[in-house]
């Protein structure tokens, strides 16, 4: 025998041998794709229909693409020779397991939240199913001759998980705002003036009066009188960022169900106010002043007010609004002055 003919049938020998081993090699791991595979049948085999999911193209670059993950769907994949696919999950997650219905011809590799694979065969179109610790992901790979529509990178987004957070945030920073609110403080006795007021418009003595001012609920500030309601003082209020806000913070708020009164300290400059409404935002209201007790009076009872004087700014929230009070005994705001028919009105 030659040396010719003698490197040639050593040759075919370690052809032989490898393909005995690429045989095994491919019934091993046939069989545990296959049981793999028959798990997950059992799981989710009961099994809805997959849609078939076109990913979003990048603006930028139509070989990255983008896909909005839903549990129901199959995401397809196109990938040829000499080019490898990475696959990219949610950052808290991590690959567990995956199976694909001819796994020889892929070769697959697993890091963190990042999947990869590469087309080893011509023929490999297949199925892939990737298992990571929080969802299941199934995909239809497919081998294409040309790079053109072939799958670099493919990104998922998770719309309802970003949706979910998006208003849990909003929620906290609601209730962060809430708490933030600086209550105003009816839980001591109003000053001599407001006493008298109050007296003279309910027909209270100083002890009914003190009491209405001081009622154990923090939030529900009205006087009771032989069972009627009286005023409401359940008003709470927040400022500005601008520092001369703090300085147009009223001394007491109140309402009697018609009219709210804003009592300011004195000295202290009168704001012009405003009725916060969802629909339209800030509207002036119409308003008059008690220069006796330098109080402004709103002709009417709003959920949210807002006063301003130049650069500040601050809130003030019914907290009880919509509870209905009965007007005060003398049917009027004023003091000293009575409400009745004269007998050429009852004509």
């Amino acid at each position: 025998m030659t040396n010719m003919q003698t490197k040639q049938a050593l040759d075919m020998h370690a052809l032989v041998g490898n393909s005995a081993a690429r045989r095994a090699a491919v019934l091993v791991t046939t069989a545990k794709a296959a049981a793999f595979l028959a798990a997950a049948g059992l799981i989710f085999g009961a099994g809805s229909v997959h849609a078939l999911q076109k990913p979003d193209l990048s603006k930028n670059d139509g070989r990255i693409k983008y896909v909005d993950y839903r549990p129901d769907d199959v995401v397809p994949i196109n990938a040829c020779e000499g080019v490898i696919t990475t696959i990219t999950f949610a950052d808290d997650e991590r690959v567990e397991n995956y199976g694909s219905g001819f796994s020889t011809a892929w070769e697959f590799a697993t890091r963190g939240n990042h999947f990869y694979l590469k087309p080893k065969e011509t023929q490999g179109t297949t199925n892939l199913i990737v298992m990571t610790d929080k969802r299941v992901y199934s995909f239809d790979v497919k081998y294409s001759k040309v790079r053109k529509g072939v799958t670099y990178r493919m990104i998922f987004r998770y719309p309802d998980d970003e949706k979910a957070a998006a208003e849990a945030k909003a929620a906290a920073e609601k209730k962060k705002a809430l708490m933030n609110r600086d209550p105003i403080d009816s839980a001591v006795p109003s000053p001599k003036d407001e006493l008298a007021r109050l007296r003279v418009e309910t027909g209270m003595t100083n002890a009914a009066v003190s009491a209405s001012a001081t009622t154990p609920d923090p939030l529900v500030r009205t006087a009771r009188i032989g069972g009627k309601p009286g005023y409401n003082w359940a008003y709470t209020m927040n400022f500005g960022k601008n520092p001369a806000s703090k300085d147009l913070a009223p001394a007491a708020v109140y309402d009697d169900g018609r009219f709210t009164v804003i009592r300011m300290p004195a000295g202290a400059e009168l704001p012009a106010v405003y009725q916060v409404r969802a629909e339209d935002g800030e509207q002036l209201v119409k308003t008059h002043v008690d220069p006796r007790t330098n109080a402004v009076i709103v002709e009417k009872v709003c959920r949210e007010l807002r006063l301003r004087n130049g650069q500040a700014v601050v809130g003030l929230y019914n907290e009880d609004y919509g509870r209905l009070i009965s007007g005060t005994p003398s049917k009027s705001t004023m003091p000293g002055l009575k409400r009745g028919w004269t007998d050429g009105a009852k004509e």
